[in-house]
């Protein structure tokens, strides 16, 4: 293993640049970007104390979502450990800073390290996947979020395709109010997801897992699930499925919505005359649009 001893930040970022194996720092600070630290292996502190500074880009975080702040949540500057271990510093950064460990035993390779916890919130990939695991196999509500936030086909669901009902399991627009009442949305209303291609694609609620929209892969109007009707939203906008409708009084019921739109079941049409079919009166031309701006709860909730 080949070493160097640095007293300041130039003699460090020639030993970063040459990828010496031990970095020995005898000065007060150093910064390392992330960009510069892959390849290294070791940097120790050798006097009291010794402080490194991390800078990292901004990009996506790596921690699982706190469900009631998923749709706030903004980028965050992170720090990839890349196997480098640091012993006997003092680690900090400029701004707050994700410092994401592969695992345990990476973390633990870090001797002799005193956090900035103002500035620095340690994430361990490892921990978060096992989490997101249990969250996917229990289903907890916030398993969707995350899932579709790390891109679901990475664990093989997205590969997989989803089925939809031939019939609605519920007996009854009543039923189906039954199913589920945790949301402002009801039975009869239009809900729209929005796709990457910057569109949204428009259903009839249907019930806890039921929403009677167009199936992307066959052009007929069917029952789908939430996976289905997901299909083509993007990574950090899977779970805004938003209300819709049309401005004014309608002539027409949520419950009579409901049932015209398992009428249509089977047939072949755009989602949205669909949907303006199943709550419009004939030659009524008012357009879709948002009742709120809030996203509905996370689908694997309804």
């Amino acid at each position: 293993m080949d070493s160097v001893i640095v007293s300041n930040q130039e003699e460090f970022n020639e030993a970063v640049s040459e990828m010496t194996d031990l970095i020995q720092c005898a000065g007060e600070i150093f910064t390392l970007d992330n960009d510069d630290a892959a390849g290294l292996e070791v940097i120790e502190g050798l006097q009291n104390p010794t402080i490194l500074i991390l800078t990292g880009d901004e990009t996506t975080s790596m921690k699982m979502d706190d469900l009631e702040n998923f749709e706030d949540e903004e980028d965050v500057h992170q720090f990839v450990v890349f196997g480098i271990q640091v012993k006997n510093m003092i680690v900090s950064s400029p701004q707050k800073l994700e410092l994401v460990f592969d695992d345990r035993e990476e973390f633990d390779s870090w001797e002799g390290v005193t956090f900035d916890t103002s500035k620095i919130e340690i994430v361990i990939k490892e921990d978060e996947w096992n989490e997101m695991e249990l969250a996917w196999d229990s289903q907890h509500k916030e398993d969707l979020a995350f899932i579709r936030k790390y891109e679901a086909r990475l664990l093989g669901v997205d590969d997989e395709d989803s089925e939809s009902n031939e019939g609605s399991r519920y007996s009854s627009y009543e039923a189906a109010c039954d199913s589920y009442s945790g949301t402002n949305i009801s039975v009869g209303a239009i809900i729209g997801a929005k796709l990457r291609a910057g569109y949204y694609r428009y259903g009839i609620f249907g019930g806890k897992n039921e929403i009677i929209s167009v199936n992307p892969d066959s052009d007929l109007v069917e029952i789908l699930d939430h996976d289905t009707f997901l299909k083509g939203t993007g990574l950090f906008n899977g779970t805004e499925v938003k209300r819709m409708g049309f401005s004014g009084e309608l002539n027409k019921s949520l419950k009579d919505t409901y049932t015209i739109a398992l009428s249509m079941l089977g047939s072949e049409m755009d989602d949205e005359d669909f949907v303006r079919y199943c709550r419009l009166e004939e030659g009524d031309d008012r357009e879709i649009e948002l009742i709120n701006s809030s996203a509905l709860e996370f689908l694997n909730d309804l």
